[in-house]
């Protein structure tokens, strides 16, 4: 088997070069269901902020990095775990708080976390 590739994490329209990578909004604008939960799509726009962008990613690749998919093919170094959602009260304010963990793996001999080790 072999890794995910650069679309089916990032979207179809991902490119890469040496030295950038592309990626397109519209690949974000779908709402998402992954394990019976549904995610919103990104709205795109020309101020969409660091937040916004970063959790579309987040979502999108939610859609691959699955426990499963990993279970399935041990070439896959990256699962993101959805572990549920709780109420939080902060000055005040009460907020849902929603808890996507990101888990890497990598050989134990490889340390530290390298980005060129996945």
């Amino acid at each position: 088997m072999a890794q995910p590739t650069l679309q089916e994490v990032f979207g179809v329209n991902a490119a890469q070069t040496a030295t950038s990578i592309t990626l397109t909004k519209a690949d974000y604008a779908n709402n998402v269901t992954v394990d019976g939960v549904t995610y919103g799509g990104l709205t795109a726009n020309s101020n969409n902020n660091g937040e916004q962008l970063l959790l579309a990613i987040i979502i999108s690749a939610l859609q691959k990095l699955t426990i499963t998919n990993r279970l399935a093919d041990f070439d896959h170094s990256i699962e993101i775990v959805n572990q549920g959602q709780d109420i939080v009260a902060q000055n005040a304010t009460t907020y849902r708080r929603f808890v996507l963990s990101t888990r890497f793996y990598k050989q134990e001999d490889l340390a530290p976390l390298d980005p060129d080790d996945m």
